[in-house]
């Protein structure tokens, strides 16, 4: 195999990402939230649409990332986008452009694409969830006001992305946001799941 060049490998990233905006900033709109929903059950895409199209601005798009197509009962929503599956550095450097990951799980055992939201600076939204969401404890010390209860209504859910799309950006707010999640660096990852998240998904023991 040929080895491709960083900068070649950059370059073409950033092209892809601009191409998704492009793609989605129709009649002037543009994208201001990001979702995942590969599972769209388990991810509660119905419900995240559901919150988003009670708060957002005519302009204002949410892309759903993980589907090439939406699902038939939410395919008609205004403002709301299927980007596809995409790679990995294409997927972080579009949450990185949009800002805000927002997301709803109906069951959450990790919880790798929040924190990989974090990584990239990006502002998280999402309501509790059963099992071991390893990542929630980091959301909900960096943003309280941002996770609202497992059974909140849309309305609830709406209010906090409606909170998280009016924060200006800072600087020093993404900084904290990188710096929460250097535990989950790939060595600590293993570790925490061999010694923490895999025992409790076996036991059922609420998460520590």
């Amino acid at each position: 195999p040929v080895a491709l060049d960083p900068a070649q490998a950059d370059a073409g990233v950033e092209q892809a990402v601009g191409a998704l905006h492009d793609a989605a900033a129709v009649d002037g709109r543009r994208p201001v939230a990001i979702t995942y929903a590969a599972d769209p059950g388990k991810k509660g895409l119905t419900r995240t649409v559901a919150a988003f199209a009670r708060v957002r601005h005519p302009e204002e798009v949410l892309l759903v990332a993980g589907l090439e197509a939406l699902p038939p009962t939410i395919a008609g929503t205004e403002g709301v986008v299927a980007v596809g599956r995409l790679e990995r550095p294409v997927f972080r450097a579009l949450v990185r452009s949009v800002g805000t990951f927002v997301i709803a799980p109906r069951r959450e055992d990790y919880g790798l694409v929040q924190l990989e939201a974090l990584a990239e600076g990006a502002r998280v939204v999402t309501t509790e969830a059963p099992g071991p969401y390893a990542a929630l404890p980091v959301i909900r010390q960096l943003w309280p006001e941002q996770v609202v209860g497992a059974d909140a209504s849309d309305g609830e859910l709406g209010r906090a992305i409606r909170s998280a799309l009016d924060a200006r950006p800072d600087p020093a707010e993404q900084l904290r946001a990188t710096a929460a999640v250097e535990p989950w660096a790939p060595e600590q990852v293993r570790q925490i799941l061999r010694e923490r998240v895999i025992p409790q998904m076996l036991d059922g023991r609420p998460p520590s």
